[in-house]
């Protein structure tokens, strides 16, 4: 959501360019961990809650680069 102008265009301009680049930086830092979780997990052939996760942020926040897979269907049964 845009800053409310003020009158002073060029401080609302800093201070969007600032927040951008510290949004964009934040972002890079997470895609690495997302991506090393999901790397060991695909490594390991493990697929639990985390690597879900971490495939599913990087589906989101990286939809060129990374295809979430979807949630598997678990059926339970009433037979003990």
């Amino acid at each position: 959501m845009p800053v409310a102008r003020s009158g002073n265009d060029e401080v609302i301009s800093t201070y969007e360019t600032q927040r951008d680049a510290n949004l964009k930086k934040k972002l890079d830092e997470a895609k690495l961990q997302w991506v090393e979780v999901y790397e060991l997990s695909k490594q390991s052939g493990v697929s639990n809650k985390w690597s879900r996760k971490a495939l599913e942020n990087l589906g989101r926040e990286f939809p060129g680069e990374y295809t979430p897979l979807r949630q598997e269907i678990v059926q339970g049964t009433d037979a003990p």
